[in-house]
């Protein structure tokens, strides 16, 4: 962790001079602040020894905003009450509410959350540490967290250590660190003036800064199950992986009635539908307890916590929805239960309108023929869901000549709906699908958008070689990150024998970064570990440059990714 900068004696005399006579407010005009507060002087000193006080008196470059102050400052070990502060000027007294451990090293950080009255942030934590005995401590660790998507840098990421005299980690975390420290914007980090002795060390971008992690924090697992701090304090040679596990499953929060046929659930976080078979929901009149069928659900793309359902008409009596088919994005499966409400007396009046074609065209011109990969298929979005015999009535698929030909339809959301033609479709031949606007309220109207699948000379692919490092264990698995989002997502391809992986039919002038990693339990997806019970996270090797997939052409991947 880096020392605090102090600044030369004549320019503190000088800086003391201004103080005086300083008002503490941002200054106007002039070149634009762009240099983050110093601390110019600190009582007691950093690494002194033998201190007996009652405060640390700290001088700051300039005036810092005391709020970001309050939330920045930590102290190491932490006291049973939190301290008081006293300011005059550019300066701050921190009074230790009660006194110091004999033989003890003290370490107040302050983190990046400290700004000036510009709101210049600090760049990297400002460390100062004191001992109360004779010896301070000389113990060092320092590592790198970095993001998992994209293997670029952490910034401000909050980093705990804890003590584990026997190295042996606790099946949970203790109730507080040891230490704790920031990243830079090189997401590098490192405690200083630690005792020697071995630690277990998170990542956690703590959000409600309680030094835990909590529900959805990001947080990144250390490479190894706990690190030495020593005199050398040289960097863990693996990074920490920063990702997300959400375990937390979505809560309905509200229902509410729309009309006599129509509902609308709001639930706590975006969801999806693992199932949209209506036959999953419950809808039962309190009163009679008798069922009313459920006859459809869907999502609407514009608010993804809200889910609408249709039934039969209700009565006016209590009744109670049960939910079924439900996640959010990490798969955490809706919680199945019961929530009263009372229907509306309201006639239902929704009307089914078209929307628009699927996939999205973007900014192409009207009459554009739309390309689709190998296995992606056009649709369509309509503004409530349709039984399958009407569906029919709305969309056609058609060739050149108008001739119609028959499709299978599925949903994931319950309004926009993939038809997949049921006959071979030859590459870079157009057809059509139409829309019957007579069929969705818009009378003498047909919608129409043409689609053509790709052809070879307009694909390529991509390969090239990952392996583990010797006394790594895994398969190693590829993914490819686009640096613009793909019409439909790539799926992940595992290793042959030799490490080699290949990606086939890839749109040509395609850029993509290689992210390869060792898929330890077999699911072909990256995961992160866990902190407590601790699981290490399953290692991560990137590409460190771009492709770009060229027409008939098998880009190589210049570099085996060797996964350590």
């Amino acid at each position: 962790m880096p020392i605090p900068r102090f600044l030369p004696a004549a320019s503190l005399a000088a800086a003391g001079l201004m103080a005086s006579c300083a008002i503490p407010v941002a200054p106007t005009g002039g070149p634009t602040d762009t240099a983050p507060p110093a601390v110019v002087s600190a009582v007691p000193a950093s690494q002194s020894v033998n201190v007996d006080a009652t405060e640390l008196h700290l001088v700051f470059s300039e005036y810092v905003d005391q709020a970001s102050f309050a939330q920045a400052v930590s102290i190491t070990p932490e006291f049973p009450r939190p301290p008081a502060y006293r300011w005059r000027k550019r300066a701050v007294s921190i009074l230790f509410p009660e006194a110091l451990s004999p033989n003890t090293t003290y370490i107040v950080t302050l983190d990046t959350k400290l700004r000036d009255l510009n709101r210049v942030a600090l760049k990297q934590p400002i460390t100062i540490a004191f001992a109360t005995g004779p010896v301070i401590n000389r113990g060092r660790l320092a590592g790198r967290v970095v993001d998992a998507l994209e293997g670029d840098p952490a910034a401000t990421v909050d980093v705990f250590a804890y003590a584990v005299p026997d190295s042996t980690l606790p099946p949970t975390l203790p109730e507080r660190p040891a230490y704790r420290t920031q990243t830079d914007s090189d997401g590098r980090f490192a405690f200083d003036f630690l005792s020697e002795q071995p630690y277990f060390v998170i990542g956690l971008r703590d959000l409600n800064r309680n030094a835990r992690p909590d529900g959805v924090e990001p947080f990144a697992v250390p490479p190894d199950s706990f690190l030495i701090a020593d005199s050398l304090g040289t960097p863990a040679p693996r990074p920490w992986l920063l990702t997300q596990l959400d375990t937390i499953p979505p809560a309905l929060q509200r229902v509410r009635a729309l009309s006599n046929r129509r509902l609308t659930l709001r639930f706590s976080e975006s969801i999806q539908f693992l199932d949209t078979n209506p036959a999953l929901w419950t809808v039962r009149d309190s009163v009679s307890r008798q069922v009313v069928p459920v006859e459809a659900v869907y999502l609407q793309v514009e608010d993804p916590r809200q889910v609408f359902v249709e039934t039969a008409p209700l009565f006016a009596s209590r009744h109670t929805i049960q939910p079924g088919g439900l996640a959010d994005s990490s798969l955490n499966p809706v919680v199945a239960d019961t929530v009263g409400f009372s229907p509306s007396a309201a006639q239902d009046t929704v009307q089914v309108r078209f929307v628009s074609f699927a996939p999205a065209a973007g900014l192409a011109p009207a009459g554009t023929v739309q390309t689709l990969f190998p296995g992606q298929h056009p649709g369509m979005r309509l503004s409530a869901p349709v039984a399958a015999e009407r569906l029919t009535r709305i969309a056609s698929l058609v060739d050149s000549t108008g001739v119609a030909f028959p499709y299978a339809a599925s949903t994931q959301d319950g309004v926009t709906y993939t038809l997949a033609p049921r006959l071979p479709m030859a590459a870079g031949v157009p057809f059509s699908l139409r829309v019957t606007g007579s069929e969705v309220g818009q009378p003498d109207t047909v919608f129409t958008r043409t689609f053509a699948y790709l052809s070879p000379d307009e694909l390529g692919e991509l390969s090239g070689v990952a392996r583990a490092d010797s006394g790594a264990t895994g398969a190693p698995v590829v993914e490819l990150m686009p640096y613009q989002p793909p019409s439909q997502p790539i799926p992940a391809v595992a290793t042959d024998a030799e490490g080699r992986f290949l990606f086939s039919n890839l749109p040509a002038q395609t850029r993509y970064r290689v992210r390869a990693f060792l898929d330890r339990n077999g699911n072909m997806r990256w995961d992160g570990g866990a902190i407590a019970p601790f699981a290490f996270a399953e290692p991560i090797q990137w590409s460190t440059d771009s492709l770009t997939v060229r027409a008939r052409w098998a880009t190589e991947l210049s570099d085996t990714l060797t996964i350590k």
